[in-house]
Parts: structure tokens; sequence; C-alpha cells
């Protein structure tokens, strides 16, 4: 009861205490909706950004597909051009090792 007399002086010279905590209340209000409001937009550029970067790296991840079919493609086409070389160069070994022993043979023939 002290406090409330002693209180009331001092808030008759301020205005009425109620309407003072409707004004804080209201502008709390207000200043808690601006902030939800910024809150959400930054939310929303934020799920924008994601869905962005998620198709950006589905494209990525699908280009990176598609190039790594073509690059095993290439390199099964490299490894049958291997083979058919080395092939050749057997080949041309034993027809130049054949070649050798015939001209070693015809020297041999003349008088060597």
């Amino acid at each position: 009861m002290v406090l409330l007399c002693l209180a009331s002086p001092a808030m008759s010279q301020s205005g009425d205490p109620l309407a003072k905590t409707y004004e804080l209340m209201d502008s709390l209000a207000a200043k808690i909706t601006a902030e939800g409001e910024e809150e959400a937009k930054a939310f929303k550029e934020y799920v924008e950004w994601c869905d962005n970067a998620a198709a950006d790296l589905r494209y990525e991840i699908k280009t990176g597909e598609t190039k790594q079919s073509e690059l095993e493609a290439a390199i099964g086409k490299c490894k049958a051009d291997i083979s058919a070389c080395n092939q050749k160069i057997e080949d041309l070994s034993g027809s130049i090792a054949a070649d050798y022993s015939f001209c070693t043979l015809l020297i041999q023939h003349r008088g060597g």
C-alpha cells in the first residue's frame, strides 16, 4: 500500500499508466511483427537460394554423368585401338624377323 501511495504522484505526473502500458505493448507488437516479416523475407530468400543451388547441383550431376559416359566410351575405343596396334606390332615384328632371317640366309648363300 505504501508503494502505491508513493508511486501515485509519479504516475499522475507522467499520465495514465494503463495507457502507457498499452502504448508499450502496441509498440512491441509492431516491432515484433516487423522483425517477423524481415525474418520471413530472409527465410524466403534462403529457400530460393537453396532451391537454386539444388537445381544447379542436379544439372552438374546430370552433365557429369553424361560426360562420364562419353569418357568411358572414349576409353573403350582407346583400349580397342591399343589392342589393334599391339597386334599390328606383333605382326610387323614377326615380318621383320622373317625378313631378317631371309636376308641372313641370302648373305650366307652369296658367300658371306
